[in-house]
C-alpha cells in the first residue's frame, strides 16, 4: 500500500488520466475478486443444498413415523381413560347391585 501512495503522489496533474486508470484498474480487481469469491460460495451452497436434498426423503420418512405413533399414542391414552371410566361403572354397578340384594 506504500508503494501505491508513493507511486501515485511522483505523478503529476498532468497524469491524472493514468490516475484514474489506476484507480479504475484495481477496483475492478477488486469487484473481479469479489465475483470469484460470490461465485465460489454459488457453488458451495448448491453442493450444500445437494447433500441436504438428498436427506430430505429420509427426513420426510421419519416424520410420518412419527405422526403415526404419535396418533397411536394418543389412541392408546383415550382407550386407558375409556378403561378407566368403565372400571368405575363396574364398581358403582357392583355397589347398586349389592344395594338391591
Amino acid at each position: 500500500m506504500l508503494y501505491v501512495t508513493t507511486l501515485l503522489s511522483s505523478l503529476y496533474l498532468s497524469d491524472a488520466y493514468f490516475i484514474q486508470l489506476f484507480l479504475r484498474g484495481t477496483h475492478l480487481k477488486q469487484l473481479w475478486d469479489e465475483y470469484s469469491l460470490t461465485g465460489a460460495n454459488i457453488e458451495l451452497t448448491k453442493q450444500i443444498l445437494g447433500q441436504k436434498a438428498g436427506d430430505l426423503p429420509v427426513l420426510k420418512e421419519r416424520l410420518e413415523t412419527a405422526r403415526n405413533e404419535y396418533k397411536e399414542a394418543l389412541k392408546a391414552q383415550g382407550l386407558r381413560e375409556k378403561q378407566s371410566r368403565l372400571r368405575a361403572e363396574l364398581a358403582w354397578a357392583h355397589v347398586y347391585e349389592k344395594g338391591q340384594v
